[in-house]
């Protein structure tokens, strides 16, 4: 019996997400599953793709003009043109495989296959739901993307309810996806499985006690996007770059999917790091800020923080709250512009914790 993970970056580090999906399928098998990568694609967002593990390719068509539009047409036209060749493509996975899919894009190839299947939804955008999020000119732009995706996000629907109906295992990452996938979806809650990630902490057997003690207090963002805060970051390293600590100094850091390269660049009193640094940079003096204006599903940064218990400043919504549920130095701010909130929890952690 093989495991396969079924999805558009699985295999890569991309994020959280992707570590997470290889860890799922330990839940099913003990041996090494095997990733099935959709389309040859080798860049998120602009910047190029490192694979940290091995991986099959199918051809997934693109369609590039619609997709400039919506996200969710591709999934509902592959299954809608593509039948045949999904099951063609696919003809190696056997009855007795598990096959668990992860991405809207992984739905039509799972309706398609007669072994056990697991769809596991591991953000909004699973359910058919485009967030809406940030404020002043981000929350139009998101406003706008939300009346463009309405049609197509319905079609996706469709489609996840036929993969729903067809007595396939629908699970999530989290009870905040599973509160949102029942009423989303209209499913009641005892029926959604939750899968919960396996933190990296564990996994790689991280102590922090053997972590060095810094001359400065280091505040970690993890992500420069959007939609993760960033503009909230800046704010903050320009007003923390004047304060001081008891003579310590605050020490800015984003580690950053576009920041690929091994040596650092420093912008606006924020040195940006590689992706996938986060337990090379953490010390005994780190404060991670979670600032995210989407509502996150699981925020594995979060987990992780909670596990080995290092300050967390985060806005109090999506998973957020589950994910540092019983963490004893964390600061969950009300969601909202101010940075003002920002500056005094760092203070007041800085103080309690330092």
């Amino acid at each position: 019996m093989n495991t396969y993970v079924i999805g558009k970056y699985v295999g890569s580090n991309v994020g959280g997400a992707e570590l997470s999906s290889n860890e799922l399928a330990k839940s099913f098998s003990q041996n090494s599953s095997i990733n099935i990568r959709l389309s040859d694609i080798d860049n998120f967002r602009g910047n190029k793709i490192q694979n940290h593990k091995e991986f099959k390719t199918i051809n997934y068509p693109k369609y590039k003009f619609l997709s400039l539009f919506s996200v969710y047409y591709a999934p509902y036209f592959y299954h809608k043109f593509q039948r045949k060749n999904i099951i063609k493509e696919l003809q190696f996975i056997k009855e007795e495989d598990i096959a668990i899919g992860v991405g809207i894009e992984s739905v039509p190839v799972l309706l398609e296959l007669k072994c056990k299947c697991i769809f596991v939804a591991r953000s909004p955008n699973d359910l058919s739901i485009t967030p809406i999020y940030g404020f002043n000119f981000l929350k139009i732009k998101r406003i706008v993307k939300s009346i463009i995706d309405f049609i197509p996000s319905l079609l996706f629907k469709k489609l996840l309810l036929k993969y729903i109906s067809s007595k396939k295992e629908f699970a999530v990452n989290s009870q905040f996806m599973q509160n949102l996938a029942s009423k989303k979806l209209g499913l009641k809650k005892d029926k959604i499985k939750i899968y919960l990630p396996k933190p990296q902490a564990i996994n790689e057997k991280v102590n922090l006690k053997k972590y060095p003690k810094e001359p400065n207090i280091r505040l970690i963002m993890v992500g420069n996007d959007e939609c993760k805060g960033i503009s909230i970051f800046k704010k903050i390293s320009k007003t923390m770059r004047k304060i001081e600590y008891h003579g310590l100094n605050y020490e800015n850091i984003c580690i950053s999917r576009k920041h690929f390269k091994l040596n650092y660049s420093e912008r606006n009193n924020i040195f940006y790091y590689p992706w996938g640094q986060f337990f090379k940079l953490i010390n005994k003096n780190t404060i991670v800020i979670i600032p995210s204006f989407w509502e996150e599903a699981y925020c594995r940064v979060a987990k992780e923080c909670n596990i080995l218990d290092i300050p967390v400043i985060a806005f109090k919504r999506g998973g957020i709250p589950e994910a540092l549920h019983g963490h004893k130095r964390c600061i969950l701010l009300k969601y909202s512009n101010d940075v003002n909130q920002w500056i005094e929890s760092i203070q007041k952690l800085s103080s309690n914790c330092y």
